[in-house]
Order: structure tokens, then sequence, then C-alpha cells
């Protein structure tokens, strides 16, 4: 009977150092992915192509890096191990074949994205709805924290200083736009209280400060989000038309007063006048394809990350139609010129087996929101796509948060699971 109970006490004891390891694993979990978040925003470089936001990656992968190395899966393990491999056998080919240096900084940051990534996905794939949960309020609560600051900054510097446009804390206002695009759309999301409206809606308002016409992509997709997301609430037929009426009165107005106030909307003007840059951003996806489809070796590595630049210096292309802009002259100079369009960079600087898995990624997140009805995710998930087709954050912590967020919210397990 002693031995027994003894055996028993054993017993209960490893069962609560387990619970304890697990607990500690996912806020460890957490704490990691708070600190990536937060550092999200802070995209001004300090040199070259090295900013703020990155100190936090480094810092966010650091936490995770012992339960990478102790638990990462066969599976992923392998699969990270062959992408960096192909990544850099992809970028000393580049280097020997058009004499440019590897970019090792590139490379070192895709390959920690890659095994950050992935640990998440495993974790999250085969645990239960506690560490689905507990990684979802990371993004909830930076809803909330990030709007006010984000609010001040923009009264500042469009009513007290009068500034035409704002990039906010990012080095790109295009960056900002998906930045709280995303947040106007996971709010309707992830907040339950009828406040989530007001916060989406100032999240919204925000991104159109930036004046960047890739808000535009965003405007249709979150009208029918904020329409879906109150007509799901709304049961008794003759409510909904009001509410109909109600949004279409409000967009009228909307509407009527910055057609009677187009001075002041400089983000208007600038779609009058896009076709340059339009066209810029074609050019550079066909760039990117001559480049890929060149040689054999180009089709099934690719060209390794950050090349594009000193490959279009080094592969006597016609530059002509590019060079007559004056920024990305410059651009294509200094090294830092992107294809503008995340899918094809993917397509250009990895190889084959990276897009296909980045592409399956995709479609299976696809696939779940769409089975699983979730109408606001979904539809932020196509705007994206659009937005990512012809602009780049494919070199930014926020292109692989939002990812990881939405398959987060593909893993619905539950009703209560929103």
């Amino acid at each position: 009977m002693r031995s027994l109970g003894i055996g028993n006490l054993r017993g209960a004891f490893n069962i609560r150092t387990e619970k304890i390891m697990v607990l500690n694993k996912e806020n460890i979990m957490q704490l990691s992915l708070l600190i990536f978040i937060f550092s999200m925003p802070f995209g001004f470089k300090i040199f070259g192509r090295f900013a703020i936001s990155n100190i936090g990656q480094i810092v966010s992968f650091l936490l995770l890096a012992p339960l990478i190395l102790t638990e990462l899966k066969k599976r992923y393990l392998s699969y990270n191990v062959c992408m960096i491999t192909l990544m850099i056998l992809a970028s000393a080919f580049s280097a020997l074949r058009y004499g440019i240096s590897m970019h090792w900084g590139h490379i070192g940051f895709f390959s920690m994205i890659s095994l950050y990534i992935s640990y998440f996905v495993m974790c999250l794939s085969m645990n239960t709805s506690q560490l689905l949960l507990k990684v979802q309020d990371c993004f909830k609560v930076s809803a909330y924290v990030f709007l006010i600051p984000y609010i001040v900054m923009g009264y500042n510097g469009i009513v007290i200083n009068k500034k035409a446009y704002l990039s906010y804390l990012f080095d790109d206002k295009s960056h900002a736009v998906i930045f709280f695009a995303f947040y106007a759309f996971i709010s309707l999301g992830l907040i339950s209280s009828s406040k989530k409206y007001v916060i989406s809606i100032l999240y919204f308002i925000l991104s159109l400060t930036t004046t960047s016409r890739l808000g535009i992509i965003f405007i249709p997709f979150y009208l029918l989000a904020f329409y879906r997301e109150n007509m799901a609430h709304v049961k008794v037929f003759w409510k909904k038309l009001v509410l109909l009426v109600v949004v279409g009165i409000v967009i009228g107005c909307g509407i009527w007063f910055v057609y009677q106030n187009a001075k002041y909307f400089s983000v208007f003007g600038r779609i009058g006048n896009s076709s340059g840059s339009t066209r810029s951003h074609l050019i550079l996806i066909y760039y990117s394809l001559q480049i890929k489809f060149s040689n054999i070796i180009n089709i099934l590595f690719g060209t390794g990350p950050g090349s594009f630049s000193n490959i279009l210096i080094c592969s006597h292309m016609n530059l002509s139609e590019i060079m007559r802009d004056g920024g990305s002259y410059r651009a294509i100079i200094n090294g830092v010129l992107p294809v503008h369009s995340s899918h094809f960079e993917l397509l250009m600087d990895f190889s084959l087996i990276g897009f296909f898995v980045y592409i399956k990624f995709l479609w299976v997140v696809f696939q779940k929101l769409r089975k699983q009805k979730l109408i606001i995710d979904l539809l932020f998930f196509i705007a994206f796509m659009g937005a990512e087709l012809f602009y780049s954050t494919f070199h930014e912590g926020l292109f692989y948060m939002i990812l990881l967020y939405l398959y987060i919210r593909s893993l619905q397990i539950n009703k209560e699971w929103k």
C-alpha cells in the first residue's frame, strides 16, 4: 500500500511537472510573438537594410531557439534544412554567374523566419484550443494597444503639421496601409463587444491617411466585411433593410464629402495619374520573370534572396523603361529595388520547391477559411493577396505575421472560436 501511494505521488508529480513545462512553453511562445508583433511597425532603417523591427525579430527568435532546436519535428526540420541549403546554393550560383555578392543578411532573415513560422505551425496544428487562443490573444491585445498612439500620431501629422501623407513609423507608407487594413479587419473578427466597429473604422481611416493607392484595393472588401459582420447579428428582415439603407447613406455621404473636398484628398489625385507607376511595377515583374527563366539553375533553384537589383545591373537587359523613374534608378544603384510583387519575388528568389510550398500553404488556408465560413478573414485574405500581387512586404516581418494569423484563424475547432 505504501509503495502504491509513493507511485501515485510520483505519477501526480510527473503530470504536474509536464503541465508546468507545457505552460512555460506556451508562455514563452506568447511572449516571443508579442515582441515580434510590437516590433513590426518600427521599419525605419538603422544602417543599410537593418531596421529596428529586425532587432525585435531576432529577440523573438532567440527566445524560441532552444525550443526550436529540441522540439522541431523531423518533417519540419528537413524542409528547413532543404530550403536553407537551396537558398545558399542559389545565392552562390548567382554570385558566380553575375559577379555579385551573396546577401547573407537576407539569407539569415529568411532562415530565421522559416524556422520561426515552422515551429508555430507545428505546435498550433497539433495542440489544443488553449494555445490557439493564447496566440490569437496576442493579436487581439495589440489591436487595442496600437490604436491610441497611432490616432495621436495621425492627428499630430495631418491636423497640426498639415502633412500631405503619413507613413507613421514604417519606412514605406504602403507598409502602413497593409498594417492598418489588417487591424481594421481583425478587429471585426476578434473583438466581441460592439466597440469593435469603432476600433475597426478608426484603423481603416488611418490606412487612408497614408494616401497610398494600395489602400483603395481594401475598400470594397472592407465594406463587404463590415456589412457582413453587422448583418450576421441582425435577424429581423426590416432591421436588415434599415441597416442596408444606413450603410448606403453613409457610403454616399462619404463619396459626396470626398468629391466636395477633393483637393484635401491627394490619394485620389494620385490614382488618376497612376498609370506610370502601375506600368513600372509591371515592368519589374517582367524583368523578374526574364531573370527566373533565363537558365535552368534559376528555374530550379532561384537566384537567392535580395539579388534582384544587382542582377538587373549585370544582366545586360534593356532597363531604359525603368531608368526614367529617378527613384527606381537610385534604388537599383543602391541594390534595394524590390520586384514590387511578393508572389513574383518569391518565385524569382527561391526554388520551385519553395514556391510550391508557399502556394500550397495559401491554398490550404484559403480552403479552410472558406469551408468554415470565416467571411471577414476570407475577404481580407483575398484583398491581401491582391495587394501583394503588385506590392511587396515580402522582406518585412508584417507579411509573415499576417500569414501566421490567417493560419491560426483557419484552425477553427469549436463554436466559440470566432
